[in-house]
């Protein structure tokens, strides 16, 4: 009985990593790529990466602004690894998934995907102010930021 409390736990603390992981990044595109807290000094060269982002999102130079510079890369590298140790593994696991899944699906949204996730996030590119949460609609939803984008 034991054995199947630890998978559970795991699998819970998982699942926990790869929401806070979304909630995070809801968060941090809210109020940090499009609020005020992106004018904060040691904010505002993500802030000015953001916006070349949506600068280019329609035209050729698209995936040029899809890349993670390698100081975020290795920041992010640093909190999975620390909510490994301080948290627990399986959170930090979590928190990885979701990285790779927002990876994966923004790079397909940027390159013709037609997915309602694709297009949730495409639809955040025609109107700034709505669309937030990148890959789950349902934190849109919750923080009343969605808006079907026709």
């Amino acid at each position: 009985m034991t054995q199947l409390s630890n998978v559970f736990q795991f699998f819970t603390a998982a699942v926990a990593g790869h929401f806070v992981g979304a909630l995070v990044l809801y968060l941090n595109h809210r109020f940090v790529f499009h609020g005020k807290l992106g004018g904060l000094p040691f904010l505002r060269n993500m802030r000015r990466l953001h916006t070349l982002h949506h600068r280019h999102t329609f035209d050729d130079k698209v995936n040029q602004f899809l890349k993670t510079p390698l100081w975020g890369k290795l920041s992010l590298s640093l909190v999975f690894i620390m909510s490994g140790f301080i948290i627990s593994p399986a959170f930090g696991l979590g928190l990885f998934t979701f990285a790779l899944v927002y990876s994966r699906r923004h790079r397909m949204a940027h390159n013709g995907d037609v997915s309602r996730f694709a297009l949730h996030h495409m639809g955040h590119h025609l109107k700034a102010s709505v669309n937030f949460s990148g890959v789950y609609p349902l934190f849109d939803r919750l923080f009343f930021t969605h808006e079907d984008i026709k």
